[in-house]
């Protein structure tokens, strides 16, 4: 899908119905696969002591 700079802004549902759905949207993306952040352990604690777990 190229990306015209002197178009006028698409709507999100418009990009949707051009490429297929969110699904092919999302897995078609070049940005690839997202990586989670690490927590250290002495953050994992936190919400426990804080009382802040279920």
């Amino acid at each position: 899908m190229a990306i015209s700079h002197n178009a006028p802004p698409k709507s999100l549902q418009s990009i949707l119905d051009e490429v297929g759905g969110p699904v092919k949207l999302l897995r078609g993306s070049n940005l690839g696969p997202y990586t989670f952040p690490v927590i250290t352990p002495e953050f994992k604690l936190a919400g426990r002591s804080a009382g802040l777990e279920g």
